[in-house]
């Protein structure tokens, strides 16, 4: 069965002020400060954003990676190749572990962990995956078809956080969002209007 996503669009204050006229509730995990972004559901066809979050209630990974990345199918598994620093055994480990409880790879032993220099950080999954290019040259979106708890995907941010895989400000927002967003394929980043005023 196809996993079904949420679609989300994100609004500015100045259109989150004229929103709050009306009795309206912010949606769960929105930002209420001036300047910061509401985040509101939408259609697939007028979204800019892609969630986690499935129509189901549980998440599908999909994550905002700033490397190179590469991704290569052997058999029934998905080798995730990133171009950065291989962060310590002990982080590559927890992160390896992880992705083994949430049931997107095969428990491996620390042999098995081990990512040469010139390679960079390898992660072997067992689900399907798509790398997309992010609207930043050289960064892409991971989209993992599995779903999983919140509990064990805020454990999975964690670990890639930590081993050093997405960045913090994008695990912050995940975790603040209880989901994770990235942009739709072929939608670029925006600048916040700056002359709209609010209107009453």
């Amino acid at each position: 069965m196809k996993i079904q996503r949420t679609f989300w669009n994100q609004l500015h204050a100045h259109l989150v002020y004229c929103a709050s006229t009306r009795k309206d509730a912010p949606p769960p995990g929105s930002s209420s400060g001036m300047g910061m972004p509401f985040i509101v559901e939408s259609s697939e066809k007028n979204a800019q954003l892609v969630s986690s979050l499935t129509k189901s209630g549980l998440h599908a990974p999909v994550l905002d990676i700033d490397f190179p990345t590469t991704v290569t199918k052997n058999g029934d598994e998905f080798r995730v190749c990133i171009s950065t620093a291989v962060p310590s055994g002990k982080q590559m480990q927890r992160l390896n572990r992880r992705l083994a409880t949430c049931g997107l790879a095969a428990s491996q032993d620390s042999s098995e962990l081990e990512s040469k220099p010139a390679d960079g950080v390898v992660i072997t999954l067992n689900v399907p995956v798509e790398l997309v290019p992010s609207s930043t040259a050289g960064h892409f979106h991971l989209y993992i078809d599995r779903e999983i708890t919140w509990a064990n995907y805020r454990w999975l941010l964690l670990a890639m956080r930590d081993a050093g895989l997405i960045g913090q400000d994008f695990c912050t927002m995940c975790l603040g969002s209880l989901q994770s967003f990235v942009r739709k394929p072929n939608v670029t980043k925006q600048a916040a209007p700056e002359t709209a005023q609010p209107t009453v």
